[in-house]
């Protein structure tokens, strides 16, 4: 009977183990797949060619 009781009691304590990695598991994995923060990107910038340099440069706000 003793032998029997342990490994009822080791089945039991190995399903609870288990269940508790599964849950830990998936909380990871739902803190990891959030959705990230698109970076800003840049606002498109008119070019304005110098005449005496001939280089490009930002055109001034009117």
């Amino acid at each position: 009977m003793g032998p029997l009781l342990t490994i009822i009691g080791l089945a039991i304590f190995a399903v609870i183990w288990w269940r508790r990695l599964t849950r830990a598991r998936d909380v990871a994995n739902v803190v990891l797949k959030k959705p990230q923060a698109r970076p800003e990107t840049p606002k498109a910038v008119t070019l304005k060619k110098d005449p005496k340099t001939g280089v490009y440069r930002e055109k001034p706000d009117e």
